[in-house]
């Protein structure tokens, strides 16, 4: 896949974060899962602190999509299609994660799956969440 796809691709995910995170705060002031990573970031060490941002960011999304839009698209694509696929699994991701958030991720758990869809790998659907993950962890503490 040419690189200029997946800048288009990761750009994509970053302005999805944007804003679904603006929306989701207009709704939701704050969290109690915020107020346990504000915590945790405050009071870990250097060392735990890069663990935690290189699992979120690289690790998490890695094995999200082998198991979203890897493993579980192909048990439904086999009783159902494709089609079904991308929102049966969209709704699945997004249910998985906070009640909360699962509404306002449901717009990126579609852009996931579509690109799983399109493109016929996960691959592109990787690159993504790393962007969408980084996006949500390291803009709110650039600004």
């Amino acid at each position: 896949m040419p690189v200029v796809k997946y800048l288009r691709i990761a750009a994509i995910a970053i302005v999805l974060n944007v804003c679904m995170s603006y929306t989701q705060k207009l709704f939701i002031t704050s969290s109690e899962t915020d107020a346990v990573i504000a915590g945790f970031l405050e009071s870990a060490s250097m060392f735990t602190i890069t663990i935690f941002y290189f699992a979120m960011i690289a690790v998490i999304p890695f094995f999200e999509e082998v198991i979203f839009r890897g493993l579980l698209w192909k048990v439904v694509s086999r009783f159902w299609n494709d089609k079904a696929a991308v929102v049966l699994v969209a709704v699945a991701f997004s249910f998985l994660h906070s009640v909360d958030a699962a509404i306002f991720l449901l717009p990126f758990a579609v852009y996931l799956s579509y690109l799983r869809y399109t493109e016929g790998n996960i691959k592109p659907g990787i690159v993504a969440h790393i962007c969408f993950n980084s996006s949500g962890l390291l803009l709110p503490r650039l600004f």
